[in-house]
């Protein structure tokens, strides 16, 4: 007879009459139970200390700046008190927007921390494959009309922050209110133009936008990390790479780079 149980993402689960080991209904595997580091990561994580950067001065931790979040929305990096201030007439729109959605997922403090921190570890891969997802050394305008859209299932039992997710799918789709709803497709648009105001300010090309949606047990949260690309990093890719496969698999490994 088959045992019941309940599987580590919130979903009913079953170990068959000749399984000793309980496998999941949702068919997503359970986390590395380990905390070594992957093999391909890199120990220094110099490519994801490289983008944790302060978005006023874009000092990163590279540098040896120290970060601190924004006393507002606790969202946005800034490296001193002073890079705040000089920052805050760019912010002040999307501080209002990062405010409002915590005000929408009070009670969900933790599984939206634990979203934001799995996101930040991949910074680098989400940033890598996103260019390449939405063939922007083609067209670098598709970032304005589409954005990488990334399904996941919480791994709670995983112990790693990297490993923490599991991706079910990605795919490139439409910034519209059909995918997203009238009001969050508003948002994400006013958040995507600013963020794409600030890179070209800076000298880089735009602006895109990954979207990582987790279906928790009892809720579904959203976590948008924007990506400035410039002409330096499309000079490294061609048409049509692959790039789905690959980003699976480094996000379900734990592959920090």
């Amino acid at each position: 007879m088959a045992q019941h149980w309940q599987c580590p993402h919130g979903r009913a689960g079953f170990a068959g009459p000749d399984r000793d080991v309980p496998t999941c209904a949702c068919q997503i595997p359970v986390a590395p139970q380990t905390r070594r580091r992957h093999p391909e990561s890199d120990p220094a994580q110099t490519q994801r200390r490289g983008l944790s950067q302060c978005q006023s001065c874009w000092k990163s931790k590279a540098d040896g700046i120290v970060l601190k979040k924004c006393g507002g929305c606790k969202m946005i990096d800034y490296c001193s008190p002073e890079c705040q201030r000089k920052g805050w007439p760019n912010h002040k729109v999307k501080c209002k927007l990062n405010r409002a959605t915590v005000q929408a997922t009070q009670g969900l403090e933790g599984e939206r921390e634990a979203l934001r921190s799995f996101t930040n570890k991949h910074r680098p891969t989400l940033a890598k494959y996103s260019m390449i997802a939405l063939n922007l050394v083609v067209d670098r305008t598709r970032c304005t009309r589409d954005v990488l859209l990334i399904e996941l299932y919480p791994r709670p039992e995983a112990q790693k922050t990297q490993t923490s997710f599991y991706v079910v799918d990605a795919n490139v789709v439409p910034l519209n209110a059909e995918e997203f709803g009238e009001r969050s497709a508003e948002d994400m648009r006013e958040q995507l133009r600013i963020a794409d105001e600030e890179q070209r300010r800076e000298g880089l090309w735009g602006s895109l936008f990954v979207v990582l949606r987790c279906r928790f047990p009892t809720c579904t949260l959203t976590n948008i990390t924007a990506v400035g690309f410039g002409e330096t990093a499309l000079s490294y890719l061609r048409p049509g790479l692959p790039w789905k496969n690959e980003l699976k698999r480094m996000l379900n490994e734990g592959i920090i780079i």
